[in-house]
């Protein structure tokens, strides 16, 4: 699989798979060739939306916001091949200096859509927010931090070089049917001294899930 971008200044990414053999997915058990497929990437923003080349009836989509710099994610069907997608993407104003030592903690927003159950008949559409609080160590180069809540905890997993975020995300969740589920996604963003930047998804046969978070850096 090729290499993972980068987010540097200005989150310029491809998305929406259509048949790009860059983007990886998963069939739906039982599926064969023209069956629906599920895939996530990371996007560029087209009018602030992350929602392009999906069918619009199709879409759930959401942003989050803070110090000029913005993240959003939607999931919904591929207009062209009624793929179950998800897609993120950051534009980028300013998250400051880059730090290469030290540690800082942050405070960041976030949001999260999916649709689970895609590899049945009637895939639902589920969304969490809420607040999560980040911790940086720019020496060891990790970023971490847990959001609990009352139906569904997030977790950051990240890895730091310079003003760049790497990793992953896991979030537990309840599905339509109250049942706990886990989907862990790719994570990629910005951070320095203001304020950091995250966006993320993943997807399994069964859900595709975008989302992100905008902080700012505590005292």
């Amino acid at each position: 699989m090729p290499s993972k971008p980068h987010f540097p200044n200005l989150i310029a990414l491809t998305l929406l798979c259509g048949g790009l053999a860059a983007c990886s997915s998963s069939t739906a058990p039982g599926g064969g060739a023209g069956s629906p497929t599920a895939t996530s990437s990371f996007t560029t923003l087209s009018g602030g939306s992350a929602a392009a080349g999906m069918a619009p009836a199709s879409v759930t989509e959401d942003n989050v916001s803070l110090l000029g710099n913005t993240v959003a994610f939607a999931v919904g069907e591929h207009a062209t091949t009624g793929d179950y997608v998800a897609a993120s993407g950051i534009e980028l104003l300013n998250v400051g200096t880059p730090l290469t030592s030290g540690a800082a903690t942050y405070a960041a927003d976030f949001g999260i859509a999916l649709l689970e159950g895609v590899d049945g008949s009637s895939p639902q559409a589920i969304q969490g927010s809420g607040t999560i609080g980040l911790s940086a160590d720019f020496d060891a180069g990790t970023l971490t931090g847990t959001y609990i809540g009352p139906d569904s905890n997030l977790s950051v997993n990240g890895t730091l070089s310079g003003g760049t975020i790497d990793g992953s995300v896991d979030y537990a969740y309840e599905d339509s049917l109250a049942n706990p589920q886990t989907i862990t996604g790719t994570l990629d963003g910005s951070i320095g001294f203001n304020g950091v930047v995250g966006a993320f998804h993943g997807h399994d046969a069964d859900t595709v899930m975008a989302g992100g978070f905008v902080g700012s850096r505590l005292p």
